[in-house]
């Protein structure tokens, strides 16, 4: 996984990350007689987060991509 971010001086906080995940799968396909295919899969992920200073809180706001 790989994440980028960085705090500004007003409390907010762009941010972007990426993962990959691999699960190999353990069996035999029962109609073809082959193994079975490992799941992969991608995630990118983009958003901000906001902190104000004045009062407790925290609003965040992401858009995702996940294949």
């Amino acid at each position: 996984m790989r994440v980028w971010g960085y705090l500004m001086a007003n409390g907010a906080m762009p941010y972007v990350s990426y993962s990959t995940s691999f699960d190999p799968s353990i069996g035999i396909d029962d109609t073809t007689g082959r193994t079975l295919k490992p799941t992969e899969g991608k995630q990118w992920e983009v958003g901000v987060k906001y902190q104000p200073s004045s009062f407790d809180g925290l609003f965040s706001a992401a858009v995702y991509d996940l294949t």
